[in-house]
């Protein structure tokens, strides 16, 4: 609740410097200050693409308090968002100009001056508003791996959303042990337990296999009100990825995958999206895919084109399509991981082509074909053998592949069996978590992704969470 009442703030300080941000543009647009009705008009108008500004910022995650603290992440994420912004307004403006303004300049420099407003509102509410106060207040009631993993990293996370309280702090008011018939002082334990946890984090091995404590844990719950999440559960959400532990459980995929497998967007909508986008796409950059071709044509060689046969939808193999980037015959050895920048095998316009990932541009054929998706899990090649070899590794076909993904946007590049494992759980995720909002959150993510070089922006992902133990935990 804590969270929410945050964010609903945060939310109504973006909207104050929205509305100071185009009194500011109108002032100096013409270095006077505007009329009551000039500023009232511009106001009105700007009000119609206000909440597409923080549909934006909120699909960015620039609203999840984990994803702000980070100085560059924030500045990065706040300048694509601003000419994403930028666009979007511009056709707005323009495609209905009987019913709003034209403001050309005066949006640019609104923009601008909101842009710039919500990264510091963003910091002074880090640093003074957002406090360990208004964090969700968390304690773990089992000591697994996980748990224990989860501590760790929360002691280490500045402003994630959560504040751990020990157990100890509050033992005496869980109250497990009490008999159930003892109401009033169940309730007086439950009220003294509610004003110090917001939540409470078990180990969802313990409630399995006990019945008698899973229900004094019910019976906590009706008492005290208070949310009891699962370890796995908590896991997630901290991480955005799915546990190892919980993807070997088959009643995870029945219930969670193939029971959401024929909702309306995975079934139709995602693929009128992807024809339409995809569509478009190829059409608008036939003459930059031309450029391209002409380029590694003049300098690398006869061979243009590459393809590649790699693993589609329910392990279906396929043919994939991309701009040659390396040497002939490359992949006689199979898959390497482990060569990083040193890899001698890529060509000079294979490093540019690579650097803004344009070497994935014909791709956008595979989409329209129906071979990929725009947001899927990477296809895997064939000759990547290791991977095939992973447990559940199977279970991130059940969605189609796709030319960028949300291992792709939260996770470096794969260069090791750790990267892979890691990366396979955020697969896992978005299986789970397949829809229209985090398609589009992935869509806008990968445009960061493109524009960032690969060491920054693997530095600046997750610095919250020391990923070398749960790679070693996950594995």
């Amino acid at each position: 609740m804590r969270h929410i009442f945050a964010s609903i703030i945060l939310i109504a300080g973006d909207v104050l410097v929205f509305y100071g941000a185009i009194f500011i543009a109108l002032s100096i647009r013409s270095w006077q200050l505007p009329s009551f009705e000039f500023a009232l008009r511009n106001s009105a108008a700007f009000s119609f693409v206000l909440p597409i500004w923080i549909l934006i910022y909120f699909y960015m995650g620039l609203y999840k308090f984990r994803n702000i603290r980070d100085l560059s992440t924030l500045i990065g994420d706040s300048i694509i968002s601003f000419f994403i912004i930028l666009g979007i307004s511009a056709m707005v403006f323009y495609l209905f100009p009987e019913y709003l303004l034209t403001p050309k300049t005066h949006l640019l420099l609104a923009a601008t001056f909101t842009c710039t407003g919500w990264i510091l509102l963003r910091r002074t509410w880090l640093y003074t508003i957002y406090s360990q106060e208004l964090s969700q207040r968390v304690t773990f009631i089992g000591e697994n791996s996980i748990i224990l993993s989860i501590i760790d990293d929360l002691k280490q996370i500045q402003h994630s959303g959560f504040q751990h309280v020990p157990r100890k702090e509050i033992d005496k008011y869980l109250r497990l042990e009490m008999d159930i018939d003892q109401e009033q002082s169940q309730e007086a334990a439950a009220y003294r337990l509610k004003t110090l946890v917001d939540l409470l984090v078990v180990d969802s091995a313990q409630i399995e296999g006990d019945s008698d404590f899973a229900g004094k844990l019910i019976d906590l719950a009706h008492y005290a009100d208070i949310p009891i999440w699962t370890d796995l559960d908590f896991y997630e959400e901290l991480y955005e990825k799915i546990p190892p532990e919980l993807a070997s459980r088959p009643v995870w995929l029945l219930s969670n995958v193939f029971r959401r497998r024929r909702d309306l967007y995975r079934a139709y909508i995602k693929r009128v999206m992807d024809i339409l986008i995809g569509s478009a796409a190829f059409v608008a950059g036939l003459p930059f895919l031309l450029l391209v071709a002409a380029t590694i044509r003049f300098f690398d060689g006869r061979m243009v084109l590459y393809p590649q046969v790699r693993i589609g939808f329910h392990g279906s193999p396929f043919t994939f399509w991309k701009f040659r980037t390396m040497i002939p015959n490359s992949d006689t050895n199979g898959y390497l991981w482990g060569q990083g920048k040193s890899d001698s095998r890529v060509t000079k316009v294979g490093k540019i082509l690579r650097r803004f990932r344009l070497d994935e541009l014909p791709q956008l054929w595979n989409v329209v074909k129906g071979d990929m998706s725009l947001v899927g899990p990477r296809p895997t090649w064939v000759g990547e053998k290791q991977a095939f070899k992973l447990k559940h590794y199977n279970l991130r076909h059940l969605v189609k592949p796709g030319m960028s993904g949300w291992a792709q946007v939260s996770h470096r590049a794969t260069d090791n069996l750790e990267d892979t494992i890691d990366k396979l759980h955020y697969d896992l995720y978005y299986v789970k978590h397949l829809s229209f909002g985090l398609d589009i959150a992935i869509l806008l993510k990968t445009i960061r992704r493109v524009l960032q070089p690969e060491q920054v922006y693997h530095a600046m992902i997750r610095t919250d969470v020391k990923t070398s133990s749960r790679k070693k935990k996950a594995a």
